[in-house]
């Protein structure tokens, strides 16, 4: 009797460690297959995860990068928005959840900055600033994150190239927001992930 008990022990036992290693070796496979640019089975892999726990903000960052990634062209720009909404979502879930989170700030941009590729003039630029104040936020907790640089070299690039007509009319119906963007600064921002490989 003693002896079932003990392996009954030792099965429980040994099911509860595999089962909280699952999650850990599944995480890694997603982080795995991003960096291998597959990111159509990374975001299979990451949806179960969040799946099993809707809070975790690993996960919930891991889908929101993979959702707002992971359109392709041909695909029809219904189903491109309704990813980058679940995205964008899915980043102010993690927020909530932790707002000094690099990887949701990001997330949060990227999601935005795909949401105003085919959006409205006012749209654009409300979500400009916030687009703007996200990839900051994402560079003060982690200056080492590239994804928020580009954001960041894009954004000066756009605002840039504004005249200063537009820029007068964007104050005007808009307010502040979007004043500071340089080339200069545009080029900073492309570059400064470039001089951390060398």
């Amino acid at each position: 009797m003693k002896l079932y008990f003990l392996l009954a022990l030792i099965l429980m036992f040994t099911r509860s460690v595999s089962g909280n290693e699952e999650p850990v070796i599944s995480l890694k496979k997603v982080i795995e297959l991003r960096a291998q640019f597959k990111y159509e089975q990374a975001l299979v892999i990451a949806s179960t995860l969040l799946r099993s726990d809707s809070g975790n903000v690993q996960y919930l960052n891991q889908v929101a990068f993979l959702m707002a990634i992971q359109s392709y062209p041909g695909q029809p720009e219904t189903t491109k928005q309704l990813k980058y909404e679940k995205s964008k979502y899915l980043a102010e879930k993690s927020l909530q959840r932790n707002k000094q989170d690099a990887d949701a700030c990001y997330n949060l941009a990227l999601a935005l900055g795909r949401i105003s590729e085919n959006a409205s003039v006012k749209i654009k630029i409300a979500n400009a600033k916030a687009i703007r104040v996200s990839a900051e936020k994402a560079l003060q907790i982690n200056p080492k994150m590239a994804g928020p640089h580009h954001i960041m070299g894009r954004w000066h690039r756009v605002v840039a190239g504004f005249n200063a007509f537009e820029m007068a009319m964007i104050s005007t119906f808009f307010g502040k927001g979007l004043e500071g963007g340089t080339y200069e600064d545009a080029l900073k921002h492309f570059k400064k992930p470039m001089n951390w490989s060398h």
